[in-house]
């Protein structure tokens, strides 16, 4: 998500949100109904950078920035945004999957990236990882994984959610912004399309990015569930 530098920058994305987060799971890119992953809420605190003191964190910066020359340019920052308690959910495999003995996990990472050397927009990263059991994953499946951060001191004002699709079998990804008041729960958008959820609110023009050129990040990855 770029965040301009001086002027134009719009300070007041650097405050604390309501953090909800979900995940959907398509049988393929035309079906409406889906398995709900799961739906987690936490807070967190977007902190504006002070690029003079800030220190890089080199495990987070390897984990979000796969070009470690990187780490060797002047005034680099990489901010972790914190989240209150667990990033990580709870996934209920017997109501998702149909198997209460499988195991499923869902995490979630965010970082700031700045430099103030060169004359490009800072970047709010978002990482989002699920894992589950092989034989929930065909190809053709779409796991749509959406967070929404809501501001704490506008809570009915717009919200802003970023989505990640990949489908099973295409190293790839599609990502999704929204801005605007609607709700964005499972409950809510209800039975549609990963690519149709709250159209009123979706920013066909967003200037969010994924990842090019390592589409090994998208492919399927081994568990360190044991599966």
């Amino acid at each position: 998500m770029p965040i301009e530098k001086g002027q134009n920058r719009d300070s007041s994305i650097f405050t604390k949100y309501e953090v909800t987060r979900g995940s959907r799971v398509y049988a393929s890119e035309t079906t409406e109904e889906f398995k709900q992953v799961s739906e987690k809420y936490t807070t967190a605190k977007v902190e504006e950078p002070d690029y003079a003191t800030d220190l890089v964190d080199q495990d987070l910066l390897e984990l979000f920035e796969d070009d470690t020359a990187a780490m060797n340019e002047p005034d680099y920052v990489a901010k972790e945004v914190l989240f209150q308690g667990s990033a990580a959910a709870v996934v209920d495999t017997a109501a998702v999957l149909g198997d209460e003995n499988a195991q499923a996990k869902q995490g979630f990472a965010a970082a700031y990236e700045g430099n103030d050397y060169i004359d490009l927009d800072d970047d709010v990263v978002f990482v989002f990882d699920v894992d589950l059991p092989a034989t929930n994953l065909e190809d053709g499946t779409i796991i749509m994984q959406i967070v929404t951060l809501t501001n704490n001191d506008d809570p009915t004002g717009d919200k802003i959610s970023v989505g990640c699709a990949v489908t099973v079998g295409i190293p790839d990804a599609e990502v999704f912004e929204w801005y605007g008041t609607g709700d964005m729960s499972n409950s809510a958008t209800g039975t549609t399309k990963y690519d149709e959820i709250n159209d009123a609110d979706k920013d066909n023009d967003t200037e969010m990015k994924k990842i090019e050129g390592d589409w090994d990040f998208y492919a399927l990855q081994d568990s360190d569930l044991g599966f």
